[in-house]
Order: structure tokens, then C-alpha cells, then sequence
């Protein structure tokens, strides 16, 4: 099996044929840039299921085949982000947010009637992955140097060593292009965004 094989919106189906969804997310290392697996997801009602490489026995761009039966699959470990918020600025208190302790923080509880969040909030979104790896996906922003919102990842492209050689960048909304940012111009991965070591402008100006 070829990591560079496996994509964004490829099927997963099982050693008996059963499909289990489609890739969203590429499972990396943000160290070293390495594809360590992926989260197949069937839609609505799904929170996905991370596959690591190794239960992979072949893949291509539209289909990767599993080694694991169906039954197996569902033993894999589920793939939910949860929201969580931090006002005091201490790394020691983060407030879970979302379905498991309600919609107003810190309270348990929901409200349709939420308190505005304290404009100095810090909102991160952690996953059931090791703390080592984050998941990028189709719709994954990605900054310049200086924050600036370049565009959205539309596909991640993997060497032949396993590891990302670039992403394509997908700019604009109705009249969209897309633009190919190499994995040189990368100074950082996080679950939230793709953060470039350039300025946009210098984005906008390889374009050309």
C-alpha cells in the first residue's frame, strides 16, 4: 500500500466490502508532516471512525480496501471534536463546551439564550487522536505569516515517503482558484489551521 495513495473523499470499504464512509480528514504528525491514517465517515449521524495506515491493504484514489472485516470496524476508535474555552489564560482551565456538558459554559446545561463568550476567550477544538497528531481536512483554513486567511484546503498531497508534500489551496467563493502551497512554505499544523512561513501576497504572486 502507497500512502500517497490515499485521498480526500476516497471510499473505505472493509475486507468484506461493507463501506464505512469516506475519507474527510488525513490523520498527520505535525513534526514531521507524516500521514499516520485517516477518519472514514459516513455523514450525518456519524462522527467518523480514525483507520491507521497499517489496517489499510490497498488503496487508490476513489477506493481504499481495509484488512479488518466489518465486524472489526467497529471496535475503531470514534473520531469526535470537542470545543472547549479558556477566559483566565492559564493552560490548567479549559471549560469543556458542546453536547456532553451543555451550551452555556461552565453550566451543564443548554440555552437558546447563551451567554456572549468574553471577547479575550480562546476556543480550541481537540479530537480523539494522539496528542501528537491533528486531522486535516477539506475546508481546513490556512493563514499566511501573519494570520492572514489565505484560502481552504481543498486536497493534501502525499509523497512516496508517507509524509505531505503540499496542499492545494482553494481561494475565493463563487469565482473560485486554487493555488498549490508546497510543504516548504509550511511553519506549522494545528487541528484548527494550516499556518504558511510567507505573506499571502507572495502566495498570490507564485500564482502568476
Amino acid at each position: 500500500m502507497s500512502s500517497h495513495q490515499i485521498s480526500i473523499g476516497a471510499d473505505v470499504r472493509t475486507s468484506d466490502g461493507e463501506s464505512i464512509g469516506k475519507v474527510t480528514r488525513l490523520v498527520v504528525t505535525p513534526d514531521d508532516h507524516k500521514l499516520t491514517g485517516f477518519v472514514a465517515d459516513r455523514g450525518i449521524m456519524d462522527s467518523g471512525r480514525v483507520v491507521d495506515l497499517t489496517e489499510v491493504a490497498t488503496a487508490s484514489e476513489h477506493l481504499i480496501t481495509l484488512t479488518i472485516s466489518s465486524a472489526d470496524a467497529e471496535d475503531l476508535a470514534g473520531f469526535a471534536e470537542h470545543s472547549f474555552i479558556n477566559v483566565t489564560g492559564s493552560q490548567d482551565s479549559w471549560i469543556k463546551l458542546g453536547p456532553s456538558t451543555g451550551d452555556v459554559p461552565g453550566t451543564g446545561g443548554g440555552s437558546i439564550f447563551q451567554t456572549p463568550l468574553p471577547v479575550n476567550a480562546e476556543m480550541r477544538s481537540i479530537g480523539a487522536l494522539e496528542g501528537s497528531e491533528v486531522a486535516l481536512g477539506h475546508g481546513t483554513d490556512v493563514v499566511d505569516k501573519i494570520g492572514k486567511k489565505i484560502g481552504e484546503v481543498d486536497e493534501v498531497r502525499i509523497g512516496e515517503d508517507g509524509s505531505i508534500a503540499g496542499f492545494v489551496v482553494r481561494q475565493g467563493l463563487v469565482f473560485h482558484h486554487d493555488v498549490y502551497v508546497p510543504i516548504g512554505w509550511v511553519a506549522g499544523v494545528t487541528h484548527e489551521h494550516v499556518r504558511l512561513n510567507v505573506l499571502k501576497d507572495e502566495v498570490e504572486a507564485s500564482k502568476a
